[in-house]
Formats: C-alpha cells, structure tokens, sequence
C-alpha cells in the first residue's frame, strides 16, 4: 500500500522536531545535534556547540528557530551554524515554537 502523502525515513537519530524553510528540511535533536537536507533523503549533521536536547524548530523570517530543554534559543540563517540568541530567566521552560513565516510564538511555562 502506498502512503497517502510522500516521506522520507532516512534519517536516523534521537530527533525531536524538523521545519522546511529556505528550500530545506532542518530536524533538531538531542545534545544540541541537527541535520539538514534539501530533498529529505541525504542530510549533513551538524551541532549547536551546546549540549541541550532540542525540542523543536521553525523557520520564519529568514531565519531558523530551534529551543532547548534548558530555555535556551537558538538562530541560524542556513541551518548548519547555530547561535545561542538567548535564555529564559526564573525557570521558565519552552515546549513548542511556531512561526507564520514573519513572527515567531514560544510556547511553554510561566
């Protein structure tokens, strides 16, 4: 049986989220490991230089988005060099992060 709409397997990891912006795929991991792809099928890894676990990631703006279990944000204009753009203060934690191409929403606990 066919799949109703087209995927890719064929990467293999501990990945959390993926995003597709700037004509390829982004997935974010665990102990700050990502990968990119512009057809789903070959990816290069890369790493944020940090040891979080990534939740999730969009893209928007011109930019990738990606958070951390630790409250931290991550940016990245092309998907492979990450840069901390900033932490949550008084324990507040992200969980999820969405964009509508121009604005981004964090979502997590007060």
């Amino acid at each position: 049986m066919q799949p109703i709409i087209p995927f890719s397997y064929r990467l293999l990891g501990s990945f959390s989220a993926a995003t597709y912006g700037n004509n390829q795929f982004v997935a974010v991991g665990a102990g700050g490991r990502t990968a990119r792809s512009s057809n789903g099928v070959q990816w290069t890894s890369s790493r944020t230089g940090q040891g979080s676990n990534l939740k999730d990631v969009a893209w928007g703006n011109g930019r990738y988005l990606a958070i951390s279990d630790d409250a931290t944000v991550f940016t990245s204009s092309e998907g492979a060099t990450w840069s901390e753009s900033f932490s949550a203060e008084n324990n507040r934690l992200f969980s999820k992060l969405a964009s509508n191409g121009s604005t981004f929403i964090l979502i997590g606990t007060d």
